[in-house]
């Protein structure tokens, strides 16, 4: 009894280590193929993501180019506010025009695809005709925090006149709020302290058998109450 006991530790043992190690060679490859195709894509974000004092991050001011999302090229531009716009227009602080803010993360920024496309672009061109003007002040990976902080910095710093904002919530921003930033005592957002993730979470990030089981359930009740 006792040695199979042992063998069927000893098995349990090797199928662990089997697990994990298949695990983390499927995600050191698929990470792998994403930077390379990052990099074949050429990328040139740093030109205009810069981080931010105050809220983390945002836009270079009139920046006038193309990026890319994967293989997806596109254009993109920024105004005078350091918005995502149709050009790199002068925008000014003040207007006599109704002024919609709208903000979000990465679905408002419209990644992949050119600002005429996105929905404030679409919004921006329908609302022109009846005088009123949309700002697309949303970045991708923005989250609550931030909408607050960037939502001040404008109006109290920046004095930017504007009669409504549009916040357009995300589920990744509840990830995004606890997982990635913090605001300090001076009132910035900054990025959150690191978490040592635990022994169980590693395995569930490098586990085999825990992403097929977790597959398996998604596809057998896809709709969970």
């Amino acid at each position: 009894m006792t040695r199979r006991r042992l063998a069927i530790a000893f098995g349990a043992l090797i199928f662990l280590v089997l697990d994990v190690s298949l695990g983390t060679l499927r995600r050191v490859v698929v990470d792998w193929n994403l930077d390379r195709v990052a990099r074949n894509a050429g990328i040139r974000d740093d030109e205009f993501r810069v981080s931010h004092p105050f809220y983390h991050h945002d836009f270079t001011p009139k920046y006038d180019g193309t990026t890319f999302w994967g293989p997806i090229q596109y254009t993109f531009h920024t105004n005078s506010l350091g918005f995502r716009d149709v050009s790199t227009r002068e925008v000014p602080l003040r207007t006599e025009q109704f002024r919609f803010l709208l903000i979000g993360d990465s679905f408002t920024e419209g990644l992949g695809v050119d600002y005429e496309s996105t929905f404030a672009g679409i919004l921006a061109k329908k609302y022109a005709a009846a005088g009123a003007e949309i700002l697309d002040a949303g970045v991708v990976s923005y989250s609550p925090a931030i909408y607050w902080k960037k939502v001040e910095f404008l109006l109290e710093r920046r004095g930017l006149q504007f009669n409504a904002v549009v916040l357009l919530l995300d589920l990744s921003d509840i990830q995004d709020e606890a997982w990635s930033y913090r605001i300090n005592e001076e009132g910035n957002v900054i990025d959150a302290p690191e978490i040592r993730p635990s022994l169980l979470a590693r395995w569930n990030r490098n586990s085999l058998t825990w992403r097929a089981t977790a597959k398996a359930v998604r596809l057998l009740y896809p709709h969970p109450l």
